[in-house]
């Protein structure tokens, strides 16, 4: 007999956010604040949904604060806001990487090797689940690009600069009995969404640059014509990500076995995701997410 799990634990956000530190080489994944709606979030005895804020030079957790309205929560500062509806599960991500820049670098990223801004949300599995274990994998979210727009002018290199909005599932190694540690070799399963150089994004396999805070990591990404209507995304459309994604982190495991980054396929779970945005360039980007959902069909 088979049954459904819920890989993600408060689909609405309702438990407020842990954020990490800026500098992920020296803090690391620890928390440094709780950003709890003003006292209002439901209170969690595990950390469940980490906002990341990799390589900004304004520390976010000294945002301002408001609520909106009954369930409705904002956190801004000079760079980066974010809206949270906790009745309806949304989240809107809004950041300005050319003020990060210019803070931390005193103008434009120039040098590929250079770290970049980031705005992830994360959540380590409260229980992880085997991939063998597995005969379906549910991933869907509702998405929304309300604006893009880019400030590097005529430096603007496509070598170096985009923006990037993506989902990431890791492949790891471990037992799927509980929430797993951060030992063992592991792989990126990404879900492209956005990115500013193409209409859509093809499937790509690279590993995780050479920069500071890299995971040095597989990537193995689908195409996202195969679950996205439009090439290129049209502005302030909500588009809904709904497949199956196991036949792709099944086809991912056997690349990663072949290439020798796992031994073996028997003891790989899914145990982690982050959604967001990773800008290489200086842009104004502004986005939504909604009905984020990770639902495994598992038998007896």
């Amino acid at each position: 007999m088979s049954y459904f799990k819920d890989l993600l634990t408060d689909e609405c956000f309702k438990s407020g956010f842990f954020l990490q530190g800026p500098n992920p080489v020296t803090d690391q994944r620890k928390v440094f604040s709780y950003l709890d709606y003003g006292g209002e979030a439901i209170k969690v005895n595990d950390v469940l949904w980490i906002m990341s804020q990799w390589w900004t030079p304004y520390d976010f957790k000294d945002a301002s604060f408001s609520k909106k309205s009954e369930g409705v929560y904002e956190y801004f500062n000079q760079s980066r806001r974010c809206l949270i509806n906790t009745n309806e599960g949304r989240f809107r991500f809004v950041l300005d990487s050319q003020a990060e820049y210019k803070q931390r670098l005193g103008g434009p990223r120039t040098d590929p090797s250079a770290p970049w801004s980031h705005f992830l949300l994360e959540q380590d599995f409260v229980e992880s689940v085997r991939i063998r274990d597995l005969s379906a994998l549910f991933a869907n979210v509702k998405v929304r690009i309300n604006d893009v727009k880019s400030l590097d002018g005529d430096s603007f290199d496509p070598n170096k600069h985009t923006a990037q909005f993506i989902w990431y599932l890791t492949i790891r190694e471990g037992n799927g009995k509980s929430k797993e540690g951060l030992g063992g070799n592991f792989i990126w399963f990404g879900i492209p969404i956005y990115d500013y150089r193409y209409p859509s994004i093809a499937k790509h396999i690279q590993y995780d640059g050479d920069f500071a805070g890299s995971t040095k990591a597989l990537i193995y990404c689908l195409n996202s014509k195969d679950y996205l209507s439009d090439a290129p995304l049209k502005f302030g459309k909500e588009y809904e990500i709904s497949l199956d994604i196991l036949p792709a982190i099944r086809r991912a495991v056997k690349y990663a076995v072949k290439n020798k980054i796992f031994a073996t396929s028997r003891n790989l779970v899914v145990n982690y995701m982050n959604i967001g945005w990773e800008l290489p360039g200086s842009f104004a980007v502004d986005s939504e997410i909604s009905n984020i959902r990770l639902k495994g069909v598992l038998n007896d």
